[in-house]
């Protein structure tokens, strides 16, 4: 029972296959092509007398209409069969032959089904259609690869950037029960309040992308020249603390999107171009121009330079010029993170390289003319 229903399964994939129906579609239209001469055969041979034609040559009779149709008949079956089989085989060969590509795309499909995204199709020398649809798909799995990559990446990273404070916390608290009259718990109580700080700015930054990732807000006309005032002013105490100079320079651009993002954009270039500055004549440079295409934002600082070999990860959470971000080290890692989130959500170019001045130059341009 069990081995009939499994014939009939197999019977059934058969008869719904591809192949199956392209042989079917190439023997019959042979066949047909073949029914189609031999109906113009016999209807020509209306034309020929039935009666007994007698040759005048040697006395002979022709042969009339029911000779030639009697010799055609058996003739014409065995054409017919001759269309059959080479339709069905040719049919079953050429299909086969047609369909091979889709075995490695299949293939390559099942194989990332399974868990390798590093698999690649990699098609060549099939016809253009199967080459394109492979070339889409290994494209398909460029950018899966790259994001799951970086997702894994980003847990790792905030995964150890939130146990950092946790471990700090209970490392002062043990310290502190230990030795209970000899503790400063003044000094205690600054201590937590300043790690307790930096894990609620880590888990507000961390929602704060989740959101710009989960969908556009509304957008609107903004003035740049007053996002800019409102982000100078934000980050003015900070800078003024680690003795850094802002410069801007602003011409008048009006831009369509999302006012509060594209300040908090504007705020963490500041910031990050404060913090990984140098320690005399620190300056950093921020400047809004009209291109050819919309608008474009620039921020650069000084600095000790940054690894161009780093540099296409800056924009990845909890990375920075000279490594992972530190329990030590102000900020959280993930500025350029939400600048580059906040930069997709308005269709923006984001572009980071290594500035004249020593640190680094992030370049956002907006598309606003086409």
């Amino acid at each position: 029972m069990i081995a009939g229903s499994e014939r009939w399964w197999r019977l059934q994939r058969l008869v719904h296959s591809a192949r199956f129906r392209m042989t079917a579609a190439f023997a019959g239209f042979l066949v047909l092509a073949g029914a189609t001469l031999l109906l113009v055969a016999f209807a020509v041979l209306r034309f020929v007398p039935d009666e007994a034609v007698q040759r005048s040559g040697d006395g002979g009779f022709a042969p009339n209409r029911s000779d030639l149709i009697e010799v055609l008949a058996p003739t014409a079956g065995y054409a017919m069969l001759f269309f059959v089989v080479i339709g069905v085989a040719g049919g079953w060969l050429l299909s086969g032959r047609l369909l091979r590509p889709l075995d490695r795309i299949h293939a390559g499909v099942r194989a990332v089904a399974a868990g390798d995204l590093t698999h690649r199709i990699a098609l060549r020398g099939a016809p253009t259609e199967y080459v394109e649809l492979a070339e889409a798909f290994d494209g398909m799995l460029d950018r899966v690869e790259h994001t799951v990559d970086s997702q894994r990446r980003f847990a790792s990273n905030a995964s150890h950037e939130l146990r950092t404070p946790i471990a700090v916390i209970r490392t002062m608290l043990e310290v502190a029960a230990q030795d209970p009259d000899g503790t400063d718990y003044d000094e205690l109580v600054r201590r937590l309040e300043i790690t307790n700080r930096r894990s609620q700015n880590l888990v507000d930054a961390l929602l704060q992308l989740a959101r710009i990732e989960a969908g556009p807000r509304t957008a609107g006309r903004v003035e740049l020249a007053a996002i800019v005032l409102q982000a100078t002013d934000a980050v003015h105490g900070e800078a003024e603390a680690s003795a850094v100079t802002i410069s801007t320079t602003v011409e008048p651009c009006v831009l369509g999107g999302d006012a509060v993002l594209l300040t908090q954009l504007i705020v963490n270039l500041l910031q990050n171009g404060i913090r990984h500055n140098r320690a005399s004549d620190a300056r950093v440079l921020l400047s809004v121009e009209s291109t050819a295409s919309g608008v474009a934002v620039i921020v650069e600082n000084t600095g000790q330079g940054v690894d161009p070999h780093i540099i296409p990860t800056l924009t990845e959470p909890f990375v920075r010029g000279s490594s992972r971000i530190s329990s030590g080290t102000a900020g959280t890692g993930l500025g350029l993170a939400l600048v580059a989130t906040i930069a997709a959500a308005h269709g923006a170019r984001l572009l980071v390289e290594p500035s004249q001045l020593g640190g680094l130059r992030v370049r956002v341009d907006f598309v606003t003319r086409h």
